[in-house]
C-alpha cells in the first residue's frame, strides 16, 4: 500500500496531463478558460447542483435507449442458467430458461 498509493498518483497525474493536451490543441481559447475554472481531480459541489437543477431522471429513457445492454446482462444470466441446468440436469429449469430465451429472441 505504501508503494502502491504514490505510483497512482503519478500515473494519474500523467494521465490528466496527457489527456489535456487534446482538448488544448482543438478548443484552443475556451478549453484553457475551462481548465482556469474547474478542478481536474475533486468537483466542486454547488457548480454540480446547478448544473442538474430543473432536469429530471427518466428512467424509461434509459430503457430506451441502453436496450442493448440490458439484452447482453439478461443473455448473460440466461447463458449462466442454462450452463448450470445442463450440469445439474435439472430439467425444470432448463425449461424455464428456454422459455425466457424464447421471450428474449422474439
Amino acid at each position: 500500500m505504501l508503494i502502491f498509493f504514490p505510483l497512482f498518483c503519478l500515473f494519474y497525474t500523467a494521465i490528466i496531463k496527457a489527456e489535456e493536451a487534446f482538448p488544448g490543441k482543438k478548443f484552443i481559447g475556451s478549453y484553457e478558460e475551462y481548465r482556469q475554472n474547474t478542478n481536474a481531480i475533486f468537483p466542486d459541489t454547488p457548480k454540480i447542483k446547478a448544473a442538474f437543477s430543473g432536469h429530471q431522471f427518466d428512467f424509461r429513457k434509459v430503457i430506451r435507449n441502453e436496450y442493448n445492454s440490458l439484452f447482453l446482462y439478461f443473455a448473460g444470466i440466461l447463458s449462466f442458467l442454462l450452463y448450470k441446468s445442463i450440469i445439474s440436469l435439472n430439467v425444470f429449469s432448463l425449461i424455464t430458461a428456454i422459455a425466457v430465451l424464447l421471450c428474449l429472441l422474439l
